[in-house]
């Protein structure tokens, strides 16, 4: 478990504020989540397409993107290929 948590206290200690999810502050909970979720999105993607396996892992990051983006923007969040195979968001 620790392993999963570790690239989240990492990504997270680029910014100069301290804390957890937990104690707080809220500046550290919302940049947790801001800065976490896209670079998590990321990593799935490009090890996915090096797995070979790019369009169900383009398709996981589209429902991460999902969750932040309007209803309206939510069809851009993947590339051409994952959107045709999921077809209308």
């Amino acid at each position: 478990m620790r392993a999963a948590v570790t690239p989240r206290n990492e990504s997270i200690h680029v910014a100069p504020i301290t804390g957890s999810m937990r104690d707080g502050p809220w500046s550290y909970r919302v940049l947790s989540v801001v800065l976490v979720s896209p670079i998590y999105a990321s990593f799935l993607v490009t090890f996915g397409t090096l797995a070979g396996r790019h369009i169900f892992f383009a398709a996981m990051a589209r429902k991460i993107f999902g969750r932040f983006l309007p209803s309206q923007y939510r069809g851009y969040a993947a590339c051409p290929p994952a959107r045709a195979k999921a077809g209308p968001p």
